[in-house]
């Protein structure tokens, strides 16, 4: 065989791939008709006024000892608008509570204060906005 070309064999590939596992592809058509629905569902929801359409983040931060703090709006919301405050502290805070909200501002209480500065993400969102 010296000095003869080997012979290579052709190797055929399928031109798409092909799912052998109908359980896995049963499972792709429900993953997928659940997206569906989830995407039907939370659009419904937000027709209909269940999922607030505003919100106001807000970052700051506390000084060390402090445990509580008031946030003002930049302009008053209008009158009936219905909000509510969830806050992200960077530290240990344990529980939180907010009073009294009116439409200009509301106070963030905590009861753990930061033992250094520390920061806090507040998300504002309007249940119902009226104007």
């Amino acid at each position: 065989m010296t000095g003869q070309a080997k012979r290579i064999d052709p190797i055929s590939l399928p031109t798409y791939p092909q799912l052998q596992d109908q359980t896995f592809v049963q499972y792709l058509r429900n993953f997928t008709a659940a997206i569906q629905w989830f995407g039907d569902q939370t659009q419904q929801a937000i027709d209909n006024g269940l999922v607030p359409y505003q919100s106001i983040t807000i970052g700051m931060a506390v000084a060390s000892g402090t445990v509580g703090v008031v946030e003002t709006f930049a302009l008053p919301l209008p009158s009936g608008t219905q909000y509510s405050v969830v806050p992200t502290f960077h530290w240990n805070a344990g529980g939180w509570w907010v009073t009294p909200s009116s439409l200009a501002s509301f106070t963030l209480n905590w009861t753990t204060a930061p033992t250094v500065t520390g920061t806090v993400d507040i998300l504002v969102y309007m249940a119902q906005l009226f104007g």
